[in-house]
């Protein structure tokens, strides 16, 4: 393995332990603010953070010489990866338990193959094919059979989940595109351009239900540790992965992170799981393992 490869690797442990968390600290704060409020405050958090290191480095980028296609790409990641993921993201947990929501989550390889096959060309072969429809069908398991019509495990929040699904597997292509440039300002312009997305929207949000927004010890942590960590950083360890490995590779070390997110929510929150959503869960599993399973195709037919 290349020492590129290996730090990509690493890169992505480190990621999912961390992503793996946000659905436990997401749902302790997740009703103390406004979900646009809540998406924008936390990226700009993650701004911030970054904005230094941007600009002491931001000589070397050579941004001025960025093409139109580049910087739609990156406009693109800031709207799917940032400004819709989240708040779509916010909405979801809000009706929806930790536990569900990761699982949901845990198809997003399988999406992300899929959307590598129809943009990226990237071959999928009939075992592949199939993991695409099982990871499917236990998703509609989980967000649907098991959801119940409000509460703390909606269909609509459900829904919500799955739609971030799609969200994501966009930005992981979009991501993919830009492989050719440094990936922390890839991270941080799009970040940037996402944050902006949000600002507009939060203010007036904030004009209509600021009474919501509570600055508990919880919500200002949970956001601190959202942004920096899960934000900040992981964009960046995602990113810096997407540049070394092929887009198959990267989101099958995604099922680790709703792995964690199952574990932490059941021993912190005391999430429980429904027998519909173990047999949604089983076929999501089953899913992913058949959509990492990839086969070179025989010599000279790879054309």
């Amino acid at each position: 393995m290349k020492k590129s490869e290996v730090t990509g690797t690493l890169s992505l442990i480190f990621l999912v332990i961390i992503w793996g968390s946000t659905f436990v600290v997401t749902k302790t704060i997740v009703n103390d603010v406004p979900p646009v409020t809540f998406a924008f405050l936390r990226f700009l958090v993650a701004c911030l953070c970054m904005l230094p290191v941007f600009l002491l480095k931001l000589k070397t980028y050579q941004i001025r010489k960025l093409t139109r296609r580049e910087w739609l790409l990156l406009s693109l990641m800031g709207l799917s990866g940032v400004s819709l993921y989240y708040v779509i993201f916010n909405l979801g947990m809000q009706r929806s338990s930790a536990a569900t929501a990761a699982m949901i989550q845990g198809s997003i390889p399988v999406f992300i193959a899929l959307f590598g096959a129809l943009v990226l060309k990237e071959r999928l072969n009939i075992q592949q094919i199939a993991g695409i429809g099982l990871s499917f069908t236990g998703v509609i398991f989980v967000a649907l059979l098991s959801g119940s019509g409000n509460g703390q495990n909606s269909v609509a929040g459900n829904l919500f989940m799955f739609a971030t699904v799609f969200c994501w597997a966009a930005y992981t292509i979009f991501s993919r595109m830009l492989k050719h440039l440094n990936p922390f300002m890839v991270t941080c312009l799009s970040g940037f351009i996402g944050t902006a997305i949000l600002f507009v929207p939060a203010c007036f949000e904030l004009a209509q239900d600021g009474a919501r927004l509570n600055f508990s010890t919880s919500f200002m942590f949970g956001t601190l540790y959202l942004g920096v960590f899960s934000s900040a950083l992981g964009y960046f360890l995602y990113n810096k992965a997407l540049e070394s490995l092929p887009v198959a590779k990267v989101g099958n070390y995604l099922n680790l992170d709703p792995v964690i997110g199952v574990l932490l929510a059941i021993t912190l929150l005391n999430d429980r799981i429904s027998a519909w959503q173990l047999a949604g869960a089983a076929l999501v599993v089953t899913g992913v393992i058949l959509t990492a399973i990839r086969r070179d195709p025989p010599a000279g037919l790879n054309k």
